[in-house]
């Protein structure tokens, strides 16, 4: 199917009733198998009465008209996440999420490739300035920032940047990142938004949230340019996960940043007393000053009345606005929830009247006529394909409408499926012995699947999972979570030279062997799949003997061990290795040492 073949939605619901499937005719890539890929839409633009999404899953990007015809298909080389109009509006960049870090520049006019750049590990985001272009690297934990076409700078940042927002003067970047960059059992676990300065392109700042602050999806600016918004969970993890009422484990938040002080203004709830906002994503600010926040795990937007929330805010004392992060009755009567029919509400972009969402399971863009009384209008981007088992155990494990007040999905506390970096006192082992939430990667091949081995396989922690911190569901939806996790595909490391070792890791690798670490961290999965004890209990723990973790992605489940106690790989051994038991890597010098790093961080 050329880009120039124009395709109404009448036409392609006749032909996929005829055919099945929409990857019999072309409009979709298939499988191996023969079955049609899902689009999968993750962001979505508007410009000029033409409508841009992302379809991650197929590789492409969709140009649709504002009636939802699909008028042309671009296929990628990497699956698209974030859209971003160019400065001159002529064409759009397209972030993805790409281990190599290309992204694309897509001109308007013939909708083909202008431009690809190489950034980092996964370009999740794209702000452009003038002449400039910011890029949050997510993997690399850094905005690149490229003129002319060519990269002149990288700017550290936290951990993994995946929003930016430009000041309303445009000398300020906002970065948002997604996760907490600390040890997981200080006093503040929270996420950080970064300030660079857009003269000299420094970070001149780090903005920490308040604790329990996690999983950020989203950051926005207010219609007056006051206010940075970000969009994401409040997790309650210094109490024991006994109940799930009134957000006592997940509540889901607005964090507000003021910009003339650039520092933290206030946290509202999103949720009602008796009803969560599960997963908070896309943020979009109208000019009327209306906020809007897609909830993914509900599958609806909720629409604030900015101008009376501002209001409000600035009426309170500092010690007032404080109190808010756990007042869930606080948007009553500033707040509609607007529910939606498609399902994994993720982006949202605001043009005019018309809002827009890209509903990631359901594979359709849903446009909310604001001035209509927000009458609903649904875009199929594909014909009426049925889930795979695997995607439809995807959806399971994103969906909040299954827990009991719909408080949270899995994905609350596994993030993208991996960890939110946050301490949970599950008491699965104990009580007030709280653990570092797991990586989901390979969990159902490296059994047990808790680290003090309560819990003898990844197949038992999904039920009792859904069982005592959500609701009940049928084996048969279990079934799917478990075929979604056994697929989960690894992310190559940021450490990797051209998906190969470099020449430290290399060296790091025979490091590995001599230093025992072999001994524990062994097979494909680097795990002997037993229980040690490395001398890293404490209190009653002391002599508590603990899984070995695989150490596959380790490079991207900071904090480590099963207390979030090491924030670094390296103050494992250095700060809490004192009997030498993890390893013989006490007596190394700086070079080997820094060389095994090396290697386990690529692994």
């Amino acid at each position: 199917m050329t880009m120039g073949n124009v395709l109404t939605k009448s036409w392609m619901l006749k032909v996929a009733s005829a055919f099945a499937f929409l990857g019999v005719i072309g409009l979709l890539p298939l499988h191996a198998s023969g079955e049609s890929i899902a689009v999968a839409p993750t962001a979505v633009l508007e410009v000029d009465g033409e409508l841009y999404v992302t379809a991650k899953h197929a590789q492409q990007i969709l140009k649709l008209s504002t009636d939802g015809d699909v008028l042309a298909r671009l296929p990628l080389d990497a699956p698209p996440e974030s859209l971003s109009l160019a400065t001159d509006t002529s064409a759009f960049w397209v972030g993805t999420a790409d281990p190599m870090g290309r992204l694309y520049q897509v001109n308007r006019a013939d909708f083909t490739i202008r431009e690809t750049l190489t950034s980092g590990h996964t370009p999740s985001a794209i702000v452009p300035l003038a002449d400039k272009l910011y890029v949050c690297n997510r993997f690399e934990d850094e905005v690149a920032v490229f003129q002319g076409g060519q990269l002149v700078q990288r700017i550290a940042v936290p951990r993994e940047p995946i929003a930016a927002q430009l000041s309303k003067d445009k000398s300020r970047l906002y970065v948002a990142n997604h996760l907490p960059n600390v040890r997981a059992d200080g006093d503040i676990v929270s996420c950080e938004v970064s300030v660079i300065d857009t003269a000299t392109d420094q970070l001149i700042k780090t903005i920490v949230l308040p604790d329990g602050i996690t999983g950020i999806r989203d950051i926005a600016l207010t219609a007056d340019g006051r206010y940075i918004l970000t969009a994401s969970l409040l997790a309650r993890h210094r109490v024991p996960a006994t109940q799930l009422e009134r957000g006592w484990i997940n509540t889901n938040a607005l964090c507000l940043i003021d910009t003339q002080s650039e520092s933290f203004y206030a946290t509202v709830l999103l949720d009602d007393v008796d009803r969560g906002a599960a997963n908070p994503w896309g943020i979009a600010c109208a000019d009327t000053g209306d906020i809007f926040v897609a909830c993914a795990g509900i599958h609806s937007v909720i629409q604030i009345d900015g101008e009376a929330l501002i209001q409000h805010l600035e009426s309170l004392t500092a010690e007032q606005r404080a109190a808010l992060a756990y007042n869930l009755s606080f948007l009553s009567g500033l707040k509609t929830v607007i529910s939606l029919q498609g399902k994994g509400s993720r982006d949202l972009f605001l043009a005019g009247n018309k809002l827009y969402v890209a509903q990631y399971f359901s594979d359709t863009v849903e446009c909310i006529h604001l001035d209509q009384g927000n009458r609903v209008e649904v875009m199929p981007l594909s014909g009426a394909l049925s889930m795979t088992e695997e995607r439809r155990g995807e959806f399971l494990f994103n969906d909040a409408s299954y827990c009991y007040q719909n408080w949270m999905s899995c994905a609350s506390c596994h993030p993208d499926t991996r960890t939110d970096g946050i301490n949970w006192d599950l008491l699965n082992d104990g009580f007030g012995n709280p653990k570092q939430a797991k990586n989901m990667l390979y969990a159902h091949r490296t059994p047990p699947t808790t680290v003090t081995g309560c819990r003898p396989g990844a197949e038992v922690s999904v039920r009792a999972g859904i069982h005592f911190l959500m609701a009940t569901l049928p084996e048969t939806d279990a079934l799917a979570i478990d075929q979604f996790l056994m697929e989960l595909p690894q992310v190559p490391s940021p450490a990797l030279e051209n998906g190969e070792l470099s020449a430290s890791a290399l060296r790091g690798k025979l490091v590995f062997e001599q230093a025992k670490c072999i001994r524990c961290h062994s097979g494909e999965y680097f795990t002997d799949m037993e229980l040690h004890n490395i001398a890293t209990g404490l209190g009653r723990e002391t002599d508590q003997k603990f899984d070995t973790p695989t150490l596959r992605e380790v490079w991207r489940t900071r904090p480590y061990l099963h207390d979030g106690r090491a924030a670094t790989l390296e103050s494992i051994f250095k700060e809490h290795d004192p009997l030498g038991r993890h390893g013989k890597t006490q007596s190394l010098s700086p070079e080997d040492f820094s060389d095994l790093m090396e290697y386990v961080r690529s692994l």
